[in-house]
């Protein structure tokens, strides 16, 4: 007796029948009948011997098992047949399903092989009224290791690891399509519903006169909202190439601080890649064609368009000093959208400058972070104040070195104390020296007075910070979830988690049942 075996194409594809048995002269020179016929019957023996060994491995009394113990009790109450109870100890086989069994339990007072499942089941989505239901703990598996960052083969590592049942990779990504389509439909409910909140909380109402013209009432305003924009990639850049094939941006709302909106690029798409594989309806997911940069800018205009289709205007959005996409936007969408920098990318921005100047004047990275704690200070003291924040950016550089004409009594602390006074952050509390290094300083902290319009209104895409890397635990730079829709159902993940917390799973779980 053979083991099953299976023939391949030349591109690597099962094809071809399984072959389940087939009698062979294992010895062609041997004509004595009755040695072949021993031979033949040692083999069949040894191969049964070999099925009952591999059954007593798989016994359902080894291992360990997920079980709803509710439901279990509820079937083992009676049996189908005669009413009488079951009694667990009594089950003669086992069905696994993946995480799922179905034990039959055998009645003591009839033969009756009662089918007891370890948890409940479902139809899916695409097949309401027919075909096979599938179990609610392999579906729930396969959102788990979504939520948790992690792939079909390191999941089937870690339940092997508690001695779980094994799951193939095949059931896991069927169930992950499955969970994945809930998933996106939750996360875009959750954003027009964070829109909606955010429009309410940010109408303006406009002043209108009567028909006598001698009052003035108050009305709903135009439905206007600010956001903050950023978008991320899912390769990390090196500095010198960025080649990323997917990329997602967010927009999210300045009141409430929750995802309004959220897109996604693709590149890439693994079935495409395969020539034989063309054309079989799979989910394919590429939308991009050009560079991994303009990915950000096309995301921009193309969630501000779908929120302007909702009614609503975004009046003005934060985001780092990219130029391109704030061009890209009032090109193609609004040429009176304001721009506001991000205030830690131009907290970064500043500290970059000075490290620049290090290799030319050799300035510690002490002076560096003093400096740059010195301008945060001026941006979150003078927030709407242009005129104040320009006069204390220039007062930096010489409070620096000594000079403390320039210097506001109530926040410099010479003017209390001159004959005492020490520097708190610089090294050894001593001033600042080098008129060559005084021009230098002078010059970069002009330049940034000199857009002290634009630095007083600065706004925050810490948010939109905060959901890239929530993201990215859902789906690591390390490794390539790009190619299939699974990237897409990690996105929509990490955005329901942003706007509705951890009990976003048990709700997607129940939308998907309804």
């Amino acid at each position: 007796m053979l083991k099953p075996a299976t023939f391949r194409r030349n591109n690597g594809k099962f094809d071809g029948k399984y072959v389940t048995s087939r009698k062979i002269n294992l010895f062609p020179k041997i004509q004595d009948e009755e040695m072949q016929q021993d031979f033949v019957n040692e083999c069949e023996n040894s191969h049964v011997g070999d099925l009952q060994n591999d059954n007593q491995e798989l016994d359902w009394r080894q291992g360990r098992r997920v079980v709803e113990l509710g439901y279990l009790a509820d079937q083992l109450k009676q049996c189908k047949n005669c009413s009488s109870p079951l009694f667990l100890h009594n089950c003669d086989e086992e069905k696994k399903c993946g995480l799922g069994s179905i034990l039959y339990v055998v009645c003591q007072n009839c033969p009756y092989r009662n089918p007891i499942f370890t948890g409940k089941r479902h139809r899916p989505t695409e097949n309401k009224k027919k075909g096979m239901q599938v179990w609610d703990i392999n579906t729930k598996l396969s959102l788990a290791y979504v939520d948790a960052g992690m792939g079909p083969v390191q999941t089937v590592n870690f339940i092997t690891a508690l001695n779980l049942p094994t799951v193939s990779i095949t059931t896991l990504k069927s169930r992950e399509r499955e969970i994945g389509k809930t998933l996106e439909e939750y996360a875009k409910w959750s954003c027009q519903k964070a829109l909606e909140k955010e429009i309410a909380l940010s109408k303006i109402p406009e002043t209108t006169a009567n028909i006598a013209g001698n009052e003035e009432t108050e009305v709903d305003g135009q439905d206007a909202i600010h956001v903050s924009f950023d978008g991320a990639w899912q390769k990390r850049g090196s500095g010198r190439c960025y080649n990323s094939l997917t990329g997602h941006a967010t927009l999210l709302g300045e009141t409430t601080g929750k995802c309004v909106n959220f897109g996604l690029k693709y590149g890439d798409c693994r079935k495409c890649d395969r020539v034989d594989e063309k054309g079989d309806g799979h989910d394919c997911r590429i939308n991009h064609q050009g560079s991994a940069k303009s990915m950000e800018s096309e995301l921009a205009v193309q969630m501000v368009k779908e929120i302007q289709k909702t009614g609503c205007e975004v009046s003005s959005i934060t985001m780092d000093d990219d130029s391109t996409t704030i061009a890209r936007l009032r090109k193609e969408v609004n040429a009176e959208i304001m721009k506001f920098s991000d205030r830690n990318h131009v907290r970064k921005k500043v500290s970059r400058d000075l490290i620049g100047l290090q290799e030319k004047h050799k300035i510690s990275m002490n002076v560096v972070n003093y400096l740059t704690k010195d301008f945060s200070y001026a941006l979150s003291q003078n927030k709407g104040n242009p005129e104040n924040l320009r006069k204390v950016l220039k007062s930096i550089i010489p409070h620096a070195f000594g000079d403390h004409i320039l210097c506001d009594k109530t926040w410099c602390q010479y003017h209390k104390n001159p004959d005492t006074y020490k520097h708190k952050s610089l090294p050894y509390g001593k001033n600042l020296t080098g008129e060559e290094l005084r021009n230098e300083l002078n010059k970069l902290f002009d330049i940034y007075a000199s857009n002290s319009e634009k630095l007083s209104h600065l706004g925050s895409s810490q948010g939109n910070e905060s959901l890239n890397n929530m993201i990215a635990l859902k789906a690591p730079k390390a490794k390539h979830f790009g190619g299939s829709e699974s990237l897409a159902f990690r996105v929509a993940s990490g955005v329901a988690q942003k706007n509705e917390g951890r009990s976003y799973i048990t709700e997607a779980s129940n939308s998907k049942d309804k």
